[in-house]
């Protein structure tokens, strides 16, 4: 499975929101916050999910965190973008991680 830019700054988003108002966006604010129609960010958060990059923490309305992972994964992006490269992630079945530069296939 691969993370794509747009999914990892969905997850800078929340991130960001998460340090400023100590919980996680709604799902309308993240729609608005991209342009998109409301539903549409349910695509991108399961990929998130999925991917253990971001959670759900039981209990609270505004639920959405970004875990340890999620936390590395931003740092490696924020760092590529540094020298004006965008990434995916991909993760393996074995479990391993590897970060790719979009629209190459190495």
């Amino acid at each position: 499975m691969i993370v794509r830019p747009r999914q990892l700054e969905v997850l800078e988003y929340i991130n960001e929101y998460w340090l400023a108002h100590e919980q996680g966006p709604t799902g309308r604010e993240i729609s608005a916050k991209f342009g998109w129609a409301q539903g549409s960010e349910q695509f991108h958060l399961k990929i998130l999910r999925e991917t253990g990059l971001l959670v759900r923490v039981p209990g609270r309305e505004r639920d959405l965190r970004v875990t340890e992972e999620g936390t590395d994964a931003l740092d490696s992006m924020l760092l590529a973008r540094s020298i004006g490269v965008e990434i995916g992630i991909e993760f393996a079945d074995s479990g391993l991680i590897r970060y790719r530069s979009e629209g190459t296939d190495d």
